[in-house]
């Protein structure tokens, strides 16, 4: 028996929706803060909207998602897709570019991820998952160019 089998029978039946809850409130909450943050520093940026817009989407998503039908046992493989997930927060306060042409470009490249990452938040729709699950598979849209269009766009 795996441990999430293990978990299960001692959770109760609707522990997915309470997950749910806590995540949408934890994203909800970084969001909003994040772009208080940076409208009381003066320095808004239409990167931050940006990234407000996508984790707000993010949380209505997780919010409405689809309970899975099973979950991959392997802790490694769960372990890549958090960290996959995850990955973009480890560019939020780092330091901006000392040059305005990789700065620009950098902008280009927020943008483009974070618009990306919307479109794929909205290919996914209730499929949507953090860890590794069976819930419906996508071919359409963006999933008929790339398997996984989202970790692309961290």
């Amino acid at each position: 028996m795996s441990l999430l089998d293990a978990l299960k029978r001692k959770l109760p039946d609707n522990w997915q929706k309470y997950l749910n809850f806590y995540i949408f409130l934890n994203f909800a909450a970084y969001a909003v803060w994040h772009l208080k943050k940076a409208q009381s520093s003066g320095v808004l940026h239409i990167t931050d909207v940006t990234f407000a817009l996508q984790s707000l989407l993010l949380c209505s998503v997780i919010l409405v998602r689809r309970d899975h039908k099973a979950v991959e046992p392997g802790l490694w493989r769960q372990t890549v897709a958090l960290a996959a997930f995850f990955s973009g927060l480890l560019m939020l306060g780092s330091a901006p570019a000392s040059s305005p042409a990789v700065l620009q470009v950098s902008l280009y490249i927020t943008l483009t991820a974070n618009f990306l990452g919307l479109l794929t938040i909205l290919n996914l729709g209730r499929s949507f998952g953090i860890l590794i699950a069976v819930r419906e598979v996508k071919t359409g849209w963006l999933y008929s160019l790339v398997r996984h269009p989202m970790y692309a766009t961290d």
